[in-house]
């Protein structure tokens, strides 16, 4: 903490897909992330504390080859330690991907390594619970959800007494008479929309999971100093947040937590406020290897945002946010590697590829702050709160 402000930064989805697991145990012959990681520590060094979403199990199941059913060996967890990160949103919709046995160890191996973690549970009592951290001695809570967990897809459902391992913000999708589960799909051509009906945002048997997340946020509220608030939300590399998205952080800022951090589309999105709370739709993705798998490109998928938030510590509110680009980038050996943008155009001696990272992060710059301006090449932007 530095001057009385509590400096808490959030980064996207941690997601290492099978290209990036080969790749590392080709160069290493041992799964070791490290490196590929490595590029995070400088942007989070002066952060009291560090929030991502982690987008596969940890499971001593078989790792990853369907392309939209993740797994990744424990060691990720503890690149990711090394990395700065402090804390992982757990629930999303890769979190079952290798059933409740590959969610308890996913629990498990991030424990080992000492991370936090909240959105999926190993019993009722923790699940009760709202994960509050005290960081610098101000209490802070933080509540995950998720809109699914790819049920269509991985046929994971949860019985009714085991709703509660998950923290779901609507009931869970029966499995797909089409199963997508496919170890050669070739690059997807669109985006996946979140414009739902109005009758399927209001059926009846997606109140109670709704209610829950709610009755969580006022707990949090009574409990904690600031209340940060992490949907797994959105419509896949969607170039805005759709009808479901806005409907849920509409009710969500009413309730009046003191931020609100979406993800899910896998590209960066704008921040507003929504209700008077800050919001930022998705911070696109941490750890990803571009070109491979579910991927659309041109979408600016291979980016991702660090998001900094600075908070009062006498008035417990939010004084400040900056942000920071990134981008993955796969080497020659195949291994995609997470790097501030300001530090690969510094480096860049192409003009024709230096250009375009220039024009990529004017878009991005200008989509985060939802302006349209000439943007200055810098290592970190501000956005007006």
């Amino acid at each position: 903490m530095k001057d009385g402000l509590l400096k808490i930064s959030f980064g996207g989805d941690l997601m290492c897909l099978q290209a990036q697991n080969e790749a590392v145990m080709r160069k290493y012959g041992r799964y070791d992330y490290t490196e590929a990681l490595s590029g995070l520590k400088s942007l989070f060094d002066e952060s009291d504390y560090v929030v991502a979403n982690l987008e596969t199990p940890l499971s001593e199941a078989k790792l990853s080859s369907e392309q939209i059913c993740f797994n990744t060996p424990a060691t990720f967890a503890e690149a990711i330690k090394e990395s700065g990160v402090n804390f992982l949103q757990t629930c999303n919709n890769h979190c079952l991907d290798r059933g409740v046995e590959g969610l308890i160890q996913t629990l498990d191996a991030l424990d080992k390594y000492e991370l936090d973690h909240s959105g999926t549970y190993r019993s009722q009592a923790e699940s009760d619970k709202v994960f509050c951290q005290r960081i610098c001695g101000v209490k802070v809570a933080f509540v995950c959800c998720t809109f699914g967990t790819n049920s269509e897809h991985n046929g994971q459902l949860l019985s009714s007494d085991e709703i509660w391992r998950v923290d779901l913000l609507k009931k869970q999708n029966k499995l797909s008479r089409v199963a997508s589960r496919v170890t050669d799909a070739p690059i997807i051509t669109s985006m996946i929309p979140d414009n739902v009906s109005i009758a399927a945002i209001k059926n009846s048997a997606n109140v109670p999971y709704v209610e829950r997340i709610r009755e969580k946020i006022e707990q949090a509220k009574r409990e904690a100093d600031i209340v940060i608030l992490l949907p797994h939300i959105g419509g896949q590399y969607n170039p805005a947040p759709g009808a479901w998205s806005k409907w849920t952080v509409d009710w969500m800022s009413r309730l009046n937590p003191d931020v609100i951090v979406a993800g899910h589309p896998h590209v960066p999105l704008r921040t507003e406020k929504v209700n008077g709370v800050f919001t930022a739709w998705s911070l696109g993705n941490l750890s990803f290897t571009p070109g491979v798998g579910y991927y659309l490109p041109n979408v600016l998928a291979d980016y991702g945002v660090i998001l900094h938030t600075w908070w009062d510590v006498t008035t417990m509110k939010l004084a400040n946010v900056s942000f920071n680009l990134i981008k993955n980038v796969v080497g020659e050996d195949g291994i995609a590697r997470v790097r501030p943008v300001y530090e690969l155009w510094q480096e860049c001696t192409n003009a024709i590829e230096k250009d375009c990272l220039a024009i990529e992060n004017e878009a991005l710059v200008n989509r985060l702050r939802g302006e349209c301006k000439n943007v200055e090449m810098k290592e970190e932007y501000n956005i007006a709160i």
